[in-house]
């Protein structure tokens, strides 16, 4: 089972962010969870109108074990990942942002916003990366950052 952080396509599937997840998983994480976000805050992140300049940082582990972070500021990213955590990049789709910034297959993701996903589990990871896609505005030339 796979998951797409922002890819841009299955439409029919794309929840708001282009942050895909398994159909049975909620908006927010798990009660216990290391990040806990209620279903209320995630529907108000989608309700605001993204913000021109804004930004997500993404920091990768790559496969040497150094470390980079990547800024988006639109999307959709172009990134496919498995279900799992800690979440490994499957995919860099063509002509997308993550293949413009240098992101590539086999590397994890290790923060987003100043943030240690590392401990989180799956599902709390899964729903900062969505609330935090959700706010960047949609690309409309790609690759543009």
């Amino acid at each position: 089972m796979g998951n797409s952080c922002c890819a841009g396509d299955d439409a029919a599937d794309r929840i708001p962010g282009d942050v895909q997840g398994p159909a049975d998983q909620q908006d927010a994480a798990p009660k216990g969870s290391a990040l806990s976000l209620p279903v209320a805050a995630i529907g108000a992140a989608r309700a605001r109108a993204p913000a021109q300049g804004a930004e997500m940082v993404i920091e990768f582990r790559c496969l040497d074990g150094t470390t980079v972070s990547k800024a988006f500021r639109s999307r959709p990213l172009g990134v496919d990942f498995d279900n799992t955590q800690p979440i490994v990049v499957k995919r860099v789709k063509e002509r997308s942002l993550a293949e413009a910034s240098g992101v590539q297959a086999g590397w994890q993701i290790a923060g987003v916003n100043g943030q240690d996903v590392l401990p989180m589990d799956f599902a709390a990871t899964h729903t900062l990366l969505k609330v935090a896609t959700s706010l960047l505005p949609e690309a409309n030339d790609r690759p543009g950052m």
